[in-house]
């Protein structure tokens, strides 16, 4: 399925579109957390925290501030950089935010040696900063951002072609070996709750899950384009189909990459599932579509053309890839269904940006030969 047309890093400066603003009191804050950090940090002394600040770029679901820290340790001065991340609260653009499974996950994968942001602390004490909370470690590096899109312009458009290649197949190795991830250490990631077809299936507790998510997104409200996506799906349901950590929001943009062009660490882990490695393929597809011919501009020179894409991913998972054309399918649903999510919360709906007409949608009725979609309110 040829899918025919998008937060960023946690330090790219290069961004424009800022995130979840809740209008904190920075210096209240800033008491707050220098108490609760000095309980924390028994040897340091003089603590100061500093530079408070919302990233540019990096999603709408989760609240996250960028601080500064210096302190005296053993004599010797100390400056570190970090990134707090809150529970989205009563704004959460999924039905389960996942707060404490996406910390058990990267702790795991942290323990695994994959790189993912490392957790210094968490929270879970509402009292302490107003919802519970956790603090990364800040890393710097580069990342293709979405606004404006790295296919027009940026570190990625201007850097030569061979850097460019080398971006795209660290990040397919990278995302390989999430779908190479021992299941068995992510019992935490399991949703009975949703439904599925049986114990530890995760690939249909996350359909589940998400034909769920759908119906709270939209309030009941029927949607024409997801009624007729998840009719399709229900029809149309793999025969046979594999399980497995799944990243969840698999794209470049949620990667920060070093000098060399190599990854440095994979961001964002709010949607992992088990729904396995196809999962994970087909958003990546979709995302990339839409980041180039979805929005009319040609994709950069040495990223993967997606045949190159798909065969890659094959090669490094040695996994079929018989149902892409369903999982792709899900993925604009998903999509979908977080577009009627947002505009709900900000009941801003406009032409070709609302539930019913959006770009996943577009994209959708492109590639399967449907009718345009036709604008809907929240």
């Amino acid at each position: 399925m040829a899918m025919q047309g998008a937060e960023s890093s946690l330090t790219s400066s290069q961004s424009r579109v800022m995130v979840v603003d809740r209008g904190r009191d920075f210096d209240d804050m800033r008491a707050r957390l220098t108490a609760w950090l000095e309980g924390r940090m028994p040897d340091a002394t003089r603590l100061v925290l500093s530079s408070f600040s919302h990233p540019v770029g990096a999603g709408i679901s989760n609240e996250t501030i960028l601080f500064e820290a210096e302190w005296q340790e053993g004599g010797k001065p100390v400056r570190q950089s970090y990134v707090l991340r809150f529970h989205p609260g009563a704004h959460q653009m999924f039905l389960d935010p996942g707060f404490e499974r996406q910390i058990a996950l990267i702790r795991v994968l942290n323990t695994g040696g994959f790189p993912a942001p490392r957790i210094l602390w968490e929270e879970h004490d509402p009292a302490v900063l107003g919802g519970a909370f956790f603090v990364m470690e800040r890393v710097t590096g580069r990342v293709p951002v979405s606004h404006p899109v790295y296919n027009l312009s940026g570190w990625l458009f201007d850097a030569p072609v061979a850097m460019r290649r080398t971006v795209w197949e660290d990040a397919m190795a990278k995302m390989a070996a999430i779908h190479r991830f021992d299941m068995a250490l992510l019992p935490f990631l399991e949703r009975p709750d949703y439904g599925g077809f049986g114990p530890g299936d995760g690939f249909s507790e996350e359909y589940a899950y998400w034909k769920a998510a759908y119906a709270w997104s939209s309030g009941g409200r029927e949607v024409p384009m997801l009624e007729r996506a998840y009719d399709w799906l229900d029809a149309n349901m793999p025969a046979a189909y594999e399980t497995g950590l799944a990243w969840g929001d698999a794209r470049i943009g949620n990667m920060i990459f070093g000098e060399d062009g190599r990854v440095r660490v994979v961001l964002d882990w709010e949607q992992a599932s088990l729904a396995g490695g196809l999962h994970d393929l087909a958003w990546w597809l979709v995302m990339d579509a839409m980041f180039s011919t979805g929005i009319g501009v040609a994709r950069l020179d040495g990223l993967g053309t997606r045949d190159e894409t798909i065969a890659l991913w094959k090669e490094l998972t040695g996994r079929s890839t018989d149902a892409l054309l369903w999982h792709e399918v899900f993925a604009c649903a998903r999509g979908a269904t977080l577009v009627t999510r947002q505009c709900w919360l900000n009941a801003r709906p406009a032409p070709g940006a609302n539930p019913n007409n959006n770009l996943f949608t577009r994209h959708l009725a492109g590639a399967m030969g449907w009718d345009a979609p036709a604008d809907i309110d929240c």
